[in-house]
């Protein structure tokens, strides 16, 4: 194996980053590969320096659904934008269940290397964080936030709409301008 490759128990972040260019809006950002350990490939964009934040993309969408943010975000973060298996560029032949996705996180967390993580979910990347929380547990969470997500509970359905003063993000200012036209307070 490549000393270059970050490895977790057979998974791993894949050698070969290169600058993307896809999207003006995503200018600085490379893109990057994640291997599984059940040997998917998920792609990933990546800018920035400092404490990890990874961004988790809605249902049918993938990395790019972040451009008008992640940009921003990148300025106070180390920015991940992770694609979900089953969109965009990452392949999912199996396992493209919310607690594969759950485990898919937790396996990305582990790979990069951080002792913590912020966690930023839109639509079906709340309940890809909710899943993660449910099987991993919240020690590797620094901060979290989610956007208009779901959870099931007690046989309901709860929608949560969240302000991104939720959990410590009020000082960001790229949150404070750009998330509260999508978000109110619980």
């Amino acid at each position: 194996m490549n000393s270059n490759n970050i490895v977790c128990e057979n998974s791993r972040i894949l050698n070969g980053a290169v600058p993307y260019t896809k999207n003006p809006l995503m200018e600085g950002f490379t893109e990057n590969y994640f291997e599984t350990k059940d040997h998917i490939k998920l792609r990933f964009l990546h800018k920035g320096e400092g404490m990890p934040l990874i961004l988790i993309h809605g249902g049918i969408d993938d990395a790019d659904t972040w451009m008008l943010n992640a940009p921003d975000f990148s300025e106070y973060y180390s920015v991940y934008s992770l694609e979900l298996r089953g969109h965009g560029k990452s392949v999912a032949s199996h396992g493209a269940h919310i607690h594969r996705l759950g485990a898919d996180l937790h396996e990305f967390i582990e790979a990069i290397g951080s002792p913590k993580v912020n966690l930023c979910g839109w639509s079906m990347g709340c309940s890809v964080i909710w899943s993660y929380i449910e099987i991993f547990g919240q020690e590797k969470i620094n901060k979290g936030l989610v956007l208009a997500g779901h959870v099931w509970t007690a046989g309901r359905l709860l929608i949560l709409l969240q302000s991104p003063a939720i959990h410590g993000f009020r000082k960001v200012p790229p949150l404070q301008k750009r998330l509260k036209c999508v978000s109110t307070e619980v």
